[in-house]
């Protein structure tokens, strides 16, 4: 939980023209957790996600194992688990 409450703070949410706007880590489990503590105070009375954005995507220079795994982690299997994640909001 420690992870997760480093993660809250670190997650950063505004407002703008009706629209909020959360920016995280889907490639962390912790960040992933503290968006979804957040998420009530985000949506509000409205308790519905509308509409997702995941822009986010990484290309190593150079496609070392661990590079591979880090590309795959946050262009692939990342969004997936935070569409999981987000199931009950829809």
């Amino acid at each position: 939980l420690q992870d997760a409450a480093a993660e809250a703070a670190k997650t950063s949410s505004r407002r703008l023209g009706g629209l909020n706007f959360v920016e995280l880590d889907v490639a962390s489990e912790a960040s992933r957790y503290a968006l979804l503590g957040k998420l009530s105070a985000v949506l509000g009375t409205e308790q519905r996600i509308n509409v997702v954005v995941n822009n986010a995507g990484v290309y190593p220079s150079d496609w070392t194992e661990a590079a591979f795994n880090h590309a795959l982690a946050v262009n692939t299997v990342g969004p997936l688990r935070l569409a999981t994640d987000l199931i009950p909001f829809y």
